[in-house]
């Protein structure tokens, strides 16, 4: 399972992270098999969904689908973030 900091990391997100996870996240970088930015926006938003934390997932959902518009997973969660908020 991924580091939430590492993951924020990826997507450049206002993290401050010591300088050990800064050489982790280049290195887990430099991996061939790393997630797209638009994975890692979209994986990001799960956590933040999982937390309870509806407006930051959509803003990675919005991000997701920014860089990769066809992802549909990623809009039927936003749909979904977006009829919630709606209550």
């Amino acid at each position: 399972m991924l580091n939430l900091s590492l993951l924020a990391i990826y997507v450049n997100h206002n993290f401050q992270p010591s300088v050990r996870e800064w050489d982790v996240g280049r290195i887990l970088m430099e991996k061939s098999d790393w997630p797209s930015h638009a994975a890692a926006y979209e994986w990001l938003g799960m956590l933040y969904e999982q937390e309870g934390k509806r407006a930051q997932a959509a803003e990675e959902c919005h991000a997701a689908l920014g860089v990769d518009p066809g992802r549909k997973q990623v809009r039927v969660r936003l749909e979904h973030l977006e009829k919630l908020s709606s209550r």
